[in-house]
């Protein structure tokens, strides 16, 4: 059983915590890199040009949430791609990321949205980037990977 107020495990050999390398350990997550941390330039339109270049759409623009991006419309575009070209894929794929760093791996109270700063990560497709199940290498989509190269 999990007590929140204590943030461990309840079993009946006693209290149990969870780390990181734990963590890492049970879902083969490498832990060691560049930490995804501070804010991104939330003027509106740095936001609009980062999303056109990561997901190839114009984003439904929400006032109350300017810093956040709607999982059900990015999920929308990852299913609307034809993955007939290089760059359908890597939409594709980054639509795939972006969902599960959201609703996944760095979930807070809400379900239905992600913020803004893991953008950053999806900019460059020349780098690495974790990822569950996915490696792209080239051209080639190919599963059974645990970080995918991009």
């Amino acid at each position: 059983m999990w007590r929140p107020e204590t943030h461990t495990f309840v079993l009946s050999v006693g209290e149990v915590t969870m780390v990181l390398e734990d963590v890492a350990r049970i879902i083969g997550l490498p832990i060691d890199g560049e930490p995804v941390s501070g804010l991104t330039d939330n003027n509106s339109n740095f936001l609009q040009s980062q999303i056109i270049a990561i997901f190839g759409r114009e984003p439904e623009v929400s006032s109350s949430s300017k810093s956040y991006i709607k999982l059900g419309w990015v999920r929308r575009i990852r299913e609307a791609e034809l993955l007939n070209t290089e760059e359908s894929i890597r939409r594709y794929v980054r639509c795939q990321i972006f969902c599960l760093l959201g609703s996944t791996l760095f979930t807070d109270m809400s379900t239905a949205y992600a913020h803004t700063k893991y953008l950053l990560l999806l900019r460059d497709f020349e780098r690495s980037i974790l990822i569950v199940g996915v490696s792209m290498s080239g051209t080639s989509l190919q599963s059974n990977v645990s970080y995918i190269t991009i």
